[in-house]
Order: structure tokens, then sequence, then C-alpha cells
């Protein structure tokens, strides 16, 4: 009874430091770093690498994710949506989850080394811009999702240098795309949480800018975004499928963000934005399998 409960404890205690890691996002973040390895890789596979590589940034995302946790411990406390995270409830000190993410960088740094120096150098420059950058900047100025989308755009690029280790003007284009796509996937977030956001005097761009330039700035950010995807398709070898489920997918974006000038209730209309830019990058990911 007593190693019963023992390990019901252990398993408690574990799925607590595994949520500081905040899964959902680092998966989220995985798919489009496939993309990169599989658009780069151009259907030669290489399983040591591509197993490297994913669990090193996976590691090197949680590190990141830990440390922004320590970070915004008390913003989170004030907040509906993050108050009964682990660290604002305290059922896990701040020192502990701060050495806990030292840990995870540490085997993550290792793994990448193994794959190469490119890849391991933009995983430490995107968490370093994460947590150093974004993070303080996001309490002083609306602007902060655009300093955001800079660490959200790493990624797939070390998925892509993983495959083909130097810069190329592929490599350049896959972050403006990744750039350019989050701009309306965040900015739909700060759209139906604005009221979280005011309460915790976060100053997100529809509350400092106004609900009709943030409209502005989705449906401009998601025209370069499909913009991007033809200049992609034009350098990169790419199928039919790829061009078809990418082209039908970002103009339907296109009017999904058009429609929030006309549509009345702009959480609902957020919301929609938001599900849909997931679906988007979701097809982007599965597509690039077939750009050989």
């Amino acid at each position: 009874m007593t190693q019963a409960i023992a390990k019901k404890r252990e398993a408690t205690r574990f799925s607590l430091y595994l949520s500081l890691t905040k899964p959902g996002i680092v998966s989220g973040n995985m798919l489009s770093a496939f993309a990169g390895y599989l658009i780069a890789a151009r259907g030669v596979y290489d399983l040591v690498p591509f197993c490297l590589f994913t669990i090193g940034l996976a590691m090197v995302m949680g590190a990141a994710c830990v440390f922004n946790n320590c970070f915004d411990a008390e913003l989170d406390r004030n907040m509906v949506r993050t108050r009964n995270r682990a660290l604002p409830k305290g059922t896990i000190e701040k020192k502990q989850a701060f050495y806990f993410g030292l840990l995870l960088l540490f085997w993550g740094a290792f793994s990448l080394c193994m794959v190469n120096r490119l890849a391991v150098s933009l995983a430490f420059f995107g968490l370093f811009f994460y947590v150093a950058i974004y993070t303080l900047f996001k309490y002083v100025s609306p602007h902060a999702t655009l300093v955001g989308a800079i660490p959200g755009a790493i990624h797939p690029l070390v998925g892509y240098v993983t495959s083909r280790p130097f810069v190329d003007f592929p490599f350049l284009l896959l972050f403006f795309l990744l750039v350019f796509w989050q701009m309306p996937h965040f900015y739909a977030i700060s759209l139906f949480r604005m009221e979280e956001f005011r309460k915790a005097r976060i100053p997100v761009f529809p509350l400092k800018k106004g609900i009709a330039a943030t409209k502005v700035q989705m449906f401009l950010f998601s025209l370069a975004f499909t913009a991007t995807i033809v200049v992609f398709a034009s350098y990169v070898p790419a199928s039919r499928l790829f061009l078809a489920s990418m082209g039908i997918s970002s103009l339907y974006w296109n009017f999904q963000c058009l429609a929030g000038f006309w549509r009345k209730d702009t959480v609902v209309w957020a919301r929609s934005v938001f599900g849909f830019s997931i679906a988007l990058m979701l097809i982007f990911a599965v597509t690039s399998f077939f750009c050989t």
C-alpha cells in the first residue's frame, strides 16, 4: 500500500515537472521543425541525426519553457488561464524548476552537438532570444509579438540544418515563412484573451493599437505568408500535392483574416483564425514530406 502511494506521488511529481516544459507548445513547434528537416532532406533521410535533432531540440525548447515559467511565475498568478500552474501554486519551487531547466538544456545541447555546430548554435540563439529578450520585452511593448516571432521561427531552421548544414536562400525563406505565420496566430490569441492581458497589465497589440489595427496587421501578415509560400515553392522542388494543399489553405486563411473586417463577434472570429492557423501548420508539416 505504501509503495503504491509512493509511486502515485512520483507520477504526480513527474507530471508537474513535465507541465513546466509546456508539452503542447513543444509538440506544436516540433511540427515545423520536422517540416524544416523534410524540406532540406529532399527524400534522403538519415535516422541517427534525425533522432538526435528531435531529442535535442525538444529538450532545449522544454528548457526554454521552464525558464520562461520561472520568470513569469508572478504574472501567472494574476491570470485565470495560468494561475494553477506548478510555480504559481507553489507545488514546485522556482529553484528546483530552474535546475530542471538546466538539466534539460545540458542534455539537449549534448544531443544537438552530435548533429552539427550550426544546429546547436541556432537552438541556443532561439532559447536566449525567447528567454532573455522576448520574456522581458512583452512587459513593455505592444510589438513583443514580432520580437517573439524570431525565436519561434528558429525551430524549423534547426531541422533544416540537420540535413543541410549551411545557410542558403530556402533557409531564409523558411525563417520568414514562420515569422509571417506566427503574427496572425498570436494576434488572434491576444484578441480572444484580451481581457486577461488587460487585467495582467500586459501591453499586447490590440490593447495599445486597437482591434481594427490588429485586424489589418493579421491580414497583411497572412498575405505575406502566402506570397512567401509562392516564392518558397519556386526554389524548393515541391510536388503538386504541396502546391495545391498550401495554395488553397493559404488563400482560405487570407479570406478568413479578411473576414474579420465585417465579422461582428471578434472573439469567435479570432478563435477561428487561431484554429485554422494550427491546421495550416499541420498541412505544411505533412506536405513537406513531398518536397523532394
